[in-house]
């Protein structure tokens, strides 16, 4: 199969891209964002374009058409002190045009991560915002979306220092959905979901959410 990859140039992006070019039924990685990565540049199986955000829409379709699934990686990174209007620019219109352009170019599924306690309603910014990017990704009719809500992403250049020294050594003491995956599980969950829950025949916008126990249960789940 063929995969699309967009935000392949942030940390988790890149982390997705790496672990694709290691599966063997992975045939071919289309990277899409702002720059390219000089380390994708000698891997065959990858196809990196450089896109305008503000025409993420209109360039990404073309480029997509052909592909199995979308891996969605777009986020702010870092929110605290970003106005509002860019966080919702970011994590929901650009995460939406992405979405639209892979679905008019025909593809059936869709791969994406946000937050635990993503709530549309909720009164946290950042929970709210995760939950009209949900909401966004759902409206669209993917026949397959897998939703991932990780709670501290260790590993990640967005998390702060303290958190990735002191959230393991904490981690049995808190409920599970509030646990910690490295970066590379998160990775590795988004692509193995794809490998070993195929869509089902005659399936139409199925929606699957995985929390953290969730997430720890597909990485030792055997292949089908």
């Amino acid at each position: 199969y063929q995969r699309r990859v967009r935000g392949g140039s942030g940390s988790v992006g890149k982390c997705v891209v790496n672990t694709l070019t290691r599966s063997n039924a992975c045939q071919r990685i289309t990277s899409v964002g702002r720059r390219t990565v000089d380390a994708f540049n000698d891997n065959s199986k990858i196809v990196q374009h450089i896109v305008e955000m503000d025409k993420l829409e209109q360039q990404v379709e073309p480029i997509a058409v052909g592909h199995d699934v979308a891996f969605c990686t777009i986020g702010i990174g870092k929110p605290t002190g970003t106005p509002i209007e860019e966080i919702m620019k970011v994590e929901v219109e650009y995460v939406s045009a992405f979405a639209r352009a892979c679905h008019k170019a025909g593809i059936k599924r869709f791969q994406i991560f946000t937050g635990v306690g993503a709530d549309i309603s909720s009164s946290v910014t950042m929970l709210s915002v995760y939950g009209k990017k949900e909401l966004a990704v759902k409206e669209i009719g993917f026949k397959h979306t897998s939703i991932f809500r990780p709670s501290a992403i260790l590993g990640n250049e967005s998390t702060p220092a303290v958190i990735n020294v002191l959230m393991p050594l904490v981690s049995c003491a808190i409920p599970s959905q509030y646990r910690p995956i490295q970066e590379t599980e998160l990775a590795a969950c988004l692509v193995r979901d794809c490998e070993i829950n195929p869509i089902q025949e005659g399936a139409e916008n199925v929606v699957n959410i995985f929390s953290y126990a969730e997430m720890k249960a597909l990485l030792n789940k055997n292949e089908t």
